[in-house]
């Protein structure tokens, strides 16, 4: 499993209102799914913290969207990155992939 992070976001409830939009299926967490119905990514709105999130974390403590990327669909980057960068457009943050690199 990998995950992204769209990091710093200015309001929490405007993340989670973008997520329904763009992913209506289920909440809490939400799910993009392939077009076969198997999960390719869980979605995520929560507090960050430093000592689970890592100590290098640039972006610090705050509201924070998580994308976890499912192992059968490991190279599905790019359809995780394009909804959290769509949730950015909303909420703003910055999106980092689980090295704390900006994507």
């Amino acid at each position: 499993m990998k995950s992204y992070f769209l990091y710093s976001i200015a309001d929490m409830a405007a993340a989670e209102a973008g997520l329904d939009r763009l992913l209506p299926a289920q909440r809490k967490p939400w799910i993009l799914a392939a077009e076969s119905g198997d999960p390719i990514a869980y979605f995520d709105v929560h507090e960050a913290n430093l000592e689970f999130e890592g100590p290098n974390d640039p972006a610090g403590p705050g509201p924070m969207v998580q994308a976890d990327i499912s192992g059968r669909h490991y190279n599905e980057n790019e359809l995780v990155l394009a909804v959290l960068r769509q949730v950015r457009e909303i909420a703003a943050g910055l999106v980092m992939n689980d090295n704390g690199e900006l994507v």
